[in-house]
């Protein structure tokens, strides 16, 4: 509630509504992606977001979706990247990259959220064992952070600074923690459709480095079962639309078909239509098999 992918979803609504009138959009708030995936597969819900890593697993049936392939869904377009950013405060010696997160606090969000995901694994890559992953959003852990109830505090968000650590700047100092190279080959050795990132220096208050971190593709999923012909007129919709998403949010102009064309996981017929109809080549894995 109050996120950046939720001005999203409000501005994708309204243009649902006003590409088929006799249909009605309503936004709901999950977890995050593999909920929305879930929620999907079971034919509960017809539209929601998702990030690579969550929805390349729950395609292939790793991680979180624990041997189930979730192939239901298919991609229609993308909106801005997010990149994963953890901070600290910044009188924690003992807190400088993700290795030092063994033994900690550390905020996941909540289950099947994109840092649950991303984090998670990479603590698989690198062995890490947390004293306890911390469930819970990322509004009320920010108190969290300055009581000292949690050691790190992370979240996945496009800009950088993140909104929720702008205003936390202001009265606390925090540090933002990396991933030394070593540890990132080996995340990416086990994890290869992970995207490398860096977070410049100057970014954060004090921040004197570059700082690596992973960056995440968003995108809209929907049910492989809607109509080609209803997903092609959204799709077409979005784009005529498209300085709707630029007037709700900074990274609005992320919008675009190029962007469409490096997700993960199959685009759904009608969304295929779309971009080869504009011009584009759409790259064989993302042509849908069935």
């Amino acid at each position: 509630m109050g996120s950046t992918w939720q001005i999203y979803g409000t501005v994708f609504g309204n243009i649902i509504a006003k590409t088929l009138p006799d249909t009605t959009a309503s936004i709901q708030i999950t977890n995050g992606p593999a909920q929305n995936i879930q929620l999907i597969e079971a034919g509960e819900m017809k539209i929601g977001m998702a990030t690579d890593p969550v929805a390349y697993d729950g395609w292939t049936g790793a991680g979180w979706a624990r041997g189930k392939q979730h192939q239901r869904v298919r991609a229609i377009f993308a909106i801005a990247s997010s990149y994963i950013q953890a901070v600290a405060l910044a009188s924690r010696n003992d807190l400088n990259s993700i290795r030092d997160m063994e033994g900690k606090r550390v905020l996941l969000q909540a289950p099947g959220a994109s840092v649950d995901v991303v984090l998670r694994a990479s603590f698989d890559a690198l062995g890490i064992k947390t004293a306890e992953n911390v469930y819970i959003g990322p509004v009320p852990a920010i108190d969290m952070l300055k009581e000292r109830r949690l050691d790190v505090h992370a979240v996945a968000s496009p800009a950088f600074p993140s909104n929720y650590y702008v205003e936390l700047q202001l009265t606390t100092d925090i540090k933002l923690l990396g991933i030394e190279d070593e540890d990132y080959n080996k995340i990416l050795e086990k994890y290869p459709y992970f995207n490398r990132a860096v977070i410049p220096a100057g970014s954060y208050k004090g921040q004197e480095k570059d700082i690596q971190t992973f960056v995440l593709s968003n995108f809209f999923v929907v049910d492989k079962d809607l109509p080609e012909d209803v997903v092609y007129r959204l799709v077409k919709a979005v784009f005529e639309n498209r300085e709707e998403f630029v007037k709700a949010d900074t990274f609005g102009s992320a919008v675009t078909p190029e962007n469409a064309l490096r997700v993960a996981i199959p685009l759904h017929p009608g969304a295929v239509r779309y971009y080869q109809e504009i011009g584009l080549t759409v790259p064989e894995r993302l042509i849908p098999k069935q």
